[in-house]
């Protein structure tokens, strides 16, 4: 939701996809509701960490700091809502 992008991994996709399109996954898509999801690569735990903050950094430069979290930048805190694209201030839509 409003150009936001959230990297993250898990041994579990169903149950972690269920619990971000549910409101009850990580606090970046608590405050910006995921619209769609995809599997961008799987690999052993042991590289897991290394893989998530690669494709992290990787939509950084794609995207911009200021619109992407996983890896390492976490603080959902630092993300806020573009102005320009919130039509309603009582219900942000």
């Amino acid at each position: 939701e409003n150009g936001k992008h959230y990297v993250g991994k898990t041994t579990d996709v169903k149950r972690r996809m269920e619990q971000h399109f549910n409101g009850q996954g990580a606090q970046v898509t608590q405050k910006f509701a995921p619209l769609r999801a995809k599997i961008v690569d799987e690999c052993p735990g042991y590289f897991a960490d290394d893989l998530e903050q690669d494709v992290t950094e990787e939509y950084i430069k794609k995207y911009g700091y200021d619109n992407v979290r996983g890896g390492k930048y976490t603080n959902s805190q630092t993300l806020s809502r573009t102005l320009s694209n919130i039509r309603c201030f009582k219900c942000r839509t």
